[in-house]
């Protein structure tokens, strides 16, 4: 490494580091360098630095990074942000690479352009989380994009002798259903229609896509039957995207008679055989599912590396792991393309079933067809040997998992940390907390959940507590879940009162109780009713019922539960005369 002049600025600085191919020596250079804090605070230098650290064991310097530019309040171009966002996505941390997005203004005082949404929208798509790249769609719409994409439109419309073609009306029906703007994208096809504008494939097969997304399967069919009547031929792609429709709703039959009327268009590929495998696989036609694939071997189509892991992880699913064995294994004899899935999902199976051994194998099959195991490999293994009861075991994978350049996600601090405190080694799970905020990494709602249980669990209701108004005091907003573990936790310790103003903090925190909350309290409250004076019997009726009205059937769940508490009550030792009336 180049030893640093007395006076170094930051244009000498960026050089210097460019000179460093080594990314560990680059690191160690801007460490030596931040001892003169203002050659260090330069957006170019930050840039340059980013670009190195692409590796999964770089990752946690990725977030040391971010932290310094937030806490410098360097202002960067949306260039650096990218650059950041993209390292994270590459190595599967999604989560890392949203909180960026969503706080890119904080961070590198920029705002997100369209390449900031295309980055994020293509980091969920690559980790295959299809749900939550329909959900980003939405926030994208929260974000002035939509506002801006419809007033440009209305004014389009408005305009004196200015008429949108097919191109323009293609493009805002893909974009609002994209946004997830399924009514407002049948409103324009039907004013396309109006206006006798042609529609042509594109515009039907994005409206059919984004219909059946929203599982208005029905309304993507009503769109298909137009399209037939107006003389356009589907495509494959029309056929796949209503196909994936129907399997979605459970429509078996219609699946099947589509499946039918795709062959006799010679519209049978890889990828709607892996669509209709999929769908009977999730609604439980197992040997549907397996007849399709014989079928398509028998006509001799061509699996795709996609194909054996529906395989698997639909047999594994629907526990019928020692068939997806056989389908690996024929799979590996063949010499079929394999990736990940199949393996991850083999690997996953074997562990829900405690089948450990047989998942450790297969990190060497994997090895041997050339599969690296990544973090979800690991975590599932991590996660096999925790319900086991087998920590050691769990540990020493999470520091092979590390060995092996995969970086832990909070998921997989999560796994453990839960079982850690399953098993009362509080001490230990604090500590892999502490190694959790040493990475880089936010704890969230789950393992601050899990903190609070296990220590519950183990009687530690104070600390517990403790925990929990130090969230609190941050600004933490604990959820439903949370605050039924609390509420669990001091019932269970006899602290009845402390747990009744909790609840009635509930409403003021805008977290809406649900039938365990009022469970929960009304089983904690039996003791006392049959031990005390009736009072106890106005505390539900006008602590629990009075706050809890707006939700008819949760109260009428919560009065049936009632029921059953005065029936335990009129047959106890201590037997009262009780009525509704108190």
């Amino acid at each position: 490494m180049a030893e640093l002049p007395k006076t170094l600025s930051p244009k000498l600085l960026l050089k210097l580091l460019k000179a460093e191919k080594n990314p560990n020596s680059a690191l160690s250079l801007f460490d030596s360098a931040r001892q003169n804090p203002n050659c260090t605070r330069s957006p170019a230098v930050y840039h340059h630095l980013l670009r190195l650290l692409t590796a999964p064991h770089h990752a946690p310097h990725v977030t040391r990074i971010v932290q310094l530019l937030k806490t410098y309040q360097c202002k960067c171009s949306e260039d650096v942000a990218l650059t950041v966002i993209k390292a994270y996505s590459k190595n599967s941390m999604v989560d890392r690479a949203l909180h960026v997005f969503q706080n890119m203004s904080e961070i590198f005082g920029c705002e997100p352009g369209m390449r900031s949404f295309n980055s994020m929208l293509n980091a969920f798509v690559e980790s295959n989380e299809f749900n939550r790249a329909e959900l980003f769609f939405k926030y994208f719409e929260t974000k002035g994009r939509f506002l801006e994409a419809n007033g440009v439109w209305e004014r389009l419309v408005k305009e004196a002798g200015v008429y949108p073609n097919v191109v323009s009306y293609n493009v805002m029906i893909s974009g609002l259903c994209k946004c997830g703007k399924f009514n407002e994208s049948l409103e324009v096809w039907n004013r396309m229609k109006e206006n006798e504008r042609d529609v042509d494939l594109f515009t039907c097969t994005s409206l059919i896509h984004g219909l059946c997304e929203s599982g208005n399967v029905d309304g993507a069919l009503r769109v298909y039957r137009e399209m037939v009547e107006r003389g356009l031929a589907p495509d494959v792609v029309t056929y796949n995207a209503l196909l994936n429709g129907y399997c979605r709703a459970g429509k078996i039959k219609e699946c099947f008679e589509l499946w039918d009327a795709m062959g006799k268009e010679g519209c049978h590929g890889v990828v709607g055989s892996n669509i209709l495998i999929r769908g009977l696989f999730e609604n439980g036609k197992v040997e549907e599912a397996l007849s399709v694939w014989q079928l398509l071997q028998d006509n001799g189509c061509v699996a795709d590396s996609i194909t054996c892991g529906v395989l698997v992880n639909g047999l594994c699913k629907n526990g019928y792991l020692d068939r997806a064995l056989c389908v690996l294994k024929e799979a590996e004899d063949r010499g079929d393309d394999l990736d990940i899935y199949a393996y991850s999902s083999m690997i996953n199976g074997l562990c829900n079933v405690g089948r450990l051994d047989e998942a450790i194998n297969m990190l060497d099959r994997m090895a041997k067809h050339g599969c690296k195991p990544n973090t979800p490999v690991f975590n599932a293994l991590i996660n096999g040997f925790i319900r086991a009861s087998k920590i050691e075991d769990a540990i020493r994978h999470f520091d092979e998992l590390i060995a092996k350049d995969c970086c832990p996600t909070v998921v997989t601090y999560n796994i453990l940390i839960g079982g850690l405190c399953k098993a009362e080694k509080f001490g230990e799970a604090y500590q892999f907390v502490k190694k959790m905020l040493e990475k880089g990494w936010e704890p969230d709602m789950i393992t601050y959940s899990l903190l609070m249980d296990g220590l519950c669990r183990g009687k530690k209701v104070d600390m517990a507590l403790n925990l929990w108004c130090q969230l609190v005091d941050k600004g933490f907003k604990p959820d439903v879940r949370m605050h039924n573990i609390m509420i669990h936790g001091l019932c269970s310790a006899g602290k009845n009162g402390d747990s009744l103003q909790l609840y009635s903090e509930m409403s003021r925190s805008k977290c809406c109780p649900n039938l365990v909350t009022y469970n929960t309290l009304m089983e904690a409250l039996v003791a006392f009713l049959v031990r005390e004076d009736f009072c106890g019997y106005l505390v539900v009726e006008g602590v629990i019922f009075r706050e809890g009205y707006g939700n008819h059937n949760q109260i009428d769940a919560s009065f049936m539960t009632w029921e059953k508490i005065k029936h335990q009550i009129q047959h106890a030792d201590d037997h009262r005369d009780i009525t509704r009336n108190g």
